[in-house]
């Protein structure tokens, strides 16, 4: 038999840039309530000092993160923006030309080069 199923998972920043997987779950879906548990567990094992909160835009985790760590900062994954972006490209010879701007925005080492774009 094969459910479908979702899953959670929370990836941190150390001071030194390397990357850390904090913890992940296997959840019925995407709800809220699946959020909070997850996020939940992560606090009660000591997560603190966030400072920024990259993901989807998911309804479950934006509703969970704005209660849970309210003055946090937040990001749009830049994998879900580019696809989504991709959706108002009118013309498929585009959508590589419309990808590299979106690279270059990105990428920008300041936020005068990325407003310049």
């Amino acid at each position: 038999m094969v459910q479908d199923a979702a899953i959670l998972m929370a990836c941190g920043v150390k001071k030194d840039g390397k990357r850390s997987i904090l913890s992940i779950s296997v959840s019925l879906n995407e709800a809220e309530i699946h959020w909070r548990s997850f996020l939940a567990g992560l606090v009660k094992l000591g997560l603190c000092d966030v400072q920024l909160i990259i993901s989807d835009d998911n309804l479950g985790l934006e509703a969970t993160r704005k209660e849970m760590f309210t003055g946090i900062s937040w990001q749009r994954c830049q994998f879900h923006l580019h696809q989504n972006a991709q959706a108002y490209v009118p013309r498929v010879s585009m959508r590589r030309e419309v990808a590299e701007d979106i690279r270059t925005i990105f990428n920008a080492p300041d936020r005068d080069l990325e407003e310049a774009f």
